[in-house]
């Protein structure tokens, strides 16, 4: 229990102590997969703090997919797979758009963490289309999505139908039949506090940021950015690796 350090007059909730330093041990490495982590009821009598609070930690890095109960063997680290995700998953939407391709990591709405979220936004005489959601694999966060695209001409009740569709569907109903260009952007970035809670991530840790401008005869139409969890998951172009 090294790792851990409660401090009991300290302003955090001590629950909140207690997921921070063992959520801060497994990305470190300090507490590895299959590791057993001390019991309720250690913990309790090591700091002589309530079960109900270690009940409620424990409950939190559960919920994060970060350990799991066992019976018999008590509250276990889980691993984190390691993913190899290409570049082109979140820049090929043309190719999506006309060969019907399918997404590599999650193919269901039911596969996200959150469903569709959308809602209007009026600017003058063009709307503004919303998107986010969250890509999760074995219980786990792979990117995080915010999609922006403007339109004309679209029915508000036309557009809730397309809360379930895919991206590329959405795109092609607002531009029937018209190649769209792009521009590609790749960096680092570390993350920020709202990132770093969806991504389970902490906040130090860099982010890839894959971002993308699309444009209809010239004009901007929409931008779509990913950010994605660098501690596990590796972005690479085509037959690399």
């Amino acid at each position: 229990m090294h790792y851990l350090n409660l401090n009991v007059i300290a302003s955090t909730p001590l629950y909140r102590q207690l997921v921070d330093q063992i959520e801060h041990a497994i990305h470190t490495g300090v507490l590895k997969h299959h590791d057993v982590l001390p019991s309720e009821s250690e913990i309790q009598k090591t700091f002589l703090i309530s079960p109900i609070v270690v009940k409620k930690a424990y409950q939190i890095l559960a919920e994060k997919h970060l350990v799991q109960s066992i019976r018999g063997k008590g509250t276990v680290v889980l691993n984190r797979p390691h993913l190899k995700m290409d570049y082109a998953m979140f820049s090929d939407y043309n190719v999506s758009l006309f060969k019907g391709h399918m997404h590599p990591i999650v193919t269901t709405t039911e596969e996200f963490k959150e469903p569709y979220t959308f809602w209007f936004q009026r600017q003058e005489n063009a709307s503004l289309w919303i998107q986010k959601r969250i890509g999760m694999y074995q219980g786990f966060p792979t990117y995080y999505q915010e999609v922006y695209l403007l339109y004309q001409g679209v029915k508000k009740a036309s557009l809730e139908k397309l809360a379930t569709q895919s991206l590329p569907h959405v795109i092609m109903t607002f531009y029937p039949n018209t190649p769209l260009q792009t521009e590609h952007f790749y960096q680092p970035l570390k993350a920020d506090a709202s990132l770093a809670a969806l991504l389970q991530v902490e906040l130090h840790r860099p982010l890839h940021h894959a971002r993308s401008y699309l444009y209809h005869v010239e004009s901007l139409i929409g931008i779509i950015m990913h950010y994605v969890p660098a501690d596990y998951v590796t972005l690479m172009r085509r037959n690399e690796g």
